[in-house]
């Protein structure tokens, strides 16, 4: 009788066990589960992360690529998203070109901000957005939390993940060991860890280059060939003249960028039409930054980009509303009236 009790309580308390562990084993799972999916709903480009593109790492090492990079000790940890070109053509003009025709100080990241955004605005099909992230777990915070203090702890994993176009979601591609933090400022580490982008880059072609547009030497563009706004172009594209009622009058020199697109420059403000008081001493503009550019689309159609004057006493640009354009849209399009 006592043995057959001992039997009964043995089985009894075999089976509270096994349920207890199905318990653990379930609620454990429940939890790797959230974890998960905490992960992979972070939406790197979510507009919350951003604060401003960068085409540069420090004063003295200037990036391959455009990038941007957030941190959060308490949620997300520290991640940096990067545009890689997917085209050898768009590589070679943000490592070598970008820099040449877009002049500015190392820290005016406002402006910095503002070309780059134009640039891949509507165009990240050209581009493999890469991010690396660093979770929270792996961050040394013993200094404090900002991009400046932050450290990483020995042994540390960082994810990195491609932003998927068709899906709109992020894949993750690898983990890996790391000992410094982002960002990588070159496309070498994303090509060397991802080497079929190398026969991609290679066999990719041109996404920027196109044939050159012919357009008479002398003619006049405007939005509305009725209005009194125009932009005249002369002596086979290398001059222009503005004529702005109520604004100013400008003649501008033409840098050629790519085949059908150029920036300008002004020169002088002829005394035709009375300046704004903000203008008057254009001694203060530097003619050294681009008010603008325009690329020439055919024949008979010129979308013109409009930047403004940099005032160097100010440190911004003004007179920023395109001339062409009566919404806040900086871009116009303009329609050749004559010749």
């Amino acid at each position: 009788m006592v043995i057959r009790l001992n039997n009964i309580v043995t089985i009894i308390s075999f089976l509270c066990l096994l349920v207890s562990c199905r318990n653990d084993a379930k609620e454990k799972n429940i939890t790797t589960k959230v974890i998960n999916k905490e992960i992979t709903q972070v939406d790197f480009l979510n507009k919350k992360y951003f604060k401003r593109y960068s085409m540069s790492v420090d004063e003295s090492t200037p990036a391959d690529h455009p990038h941007y990079n957030y941190l959060d000790c308490e949620k997300e940890g520290y991640f940096s998203v990067h545009f890689i070109p997917k085209d050898k053509t768009l590589i070679s003009f943000w490592k070598d070109q970008y820099f040449k025709e877009n002049k500015y100080e190392y820290d005016d990241w406002e402006t910095e901000n503002k070309i780059v955004s134009k640039l891949l605005n509507g165009k990240y099909e050209l581009y493999n957005i890469f991010c690396f992230q660093i979770t929270k777990k792996y961050l040394d915070t013993s200094s404090g939390c900002t991009e400046e203090s932050i450290n990483i702890k020995e042994e540390s994993i960082a994810d990195l993940y491609l932003y998927n176009l068709r899906t709109k979601k992020w894949d993750l591609l690898k983990s890996l060991k790391i000992s410094i933090l982002p960002p990588f400022a070159d496309n070498n580490f994303f090509i060397k860890n991802f080497p079929d982008l190398i026969h991609q880059i290679e066999n990719q072609p041109s996404t920027v280059v196109k044939d050159s547009i012919i357009i008479p030497k002398s003619s006049i563009w405007s939005a509305d060939c009725k209005a009194d706004k125009f932009m005249s172009i002369k002596i086979n594209i290398n001059n222009i003249q503005f004529t702005i009622p109520g604004r100013f009058s400008m003649n501008a020199q033409l840098k050629k960028v790519s085949n059908n697109k150029y920036e300008f420059y002004f020169t002088d403000f002829p005394p035709i039409i009375s300046l704004p008081e903000e203008m008057e001493n254009w001694d203060n503009l530097d003619n050294k930054k681009a008010v603008g550019y325009f690329e020439i689309i055919d024949d008979s159609k010129i979308i013109l980009t409009w930047f403004g004057f940099y005032d160097k006493t100010a440190k911004k640009n003004i007179q920023t509303k395109n001339p062409f354009n009566n919404s806040n849209n900086n871009t116009a399009s303009l329609i050749r009236c004559s010749e």
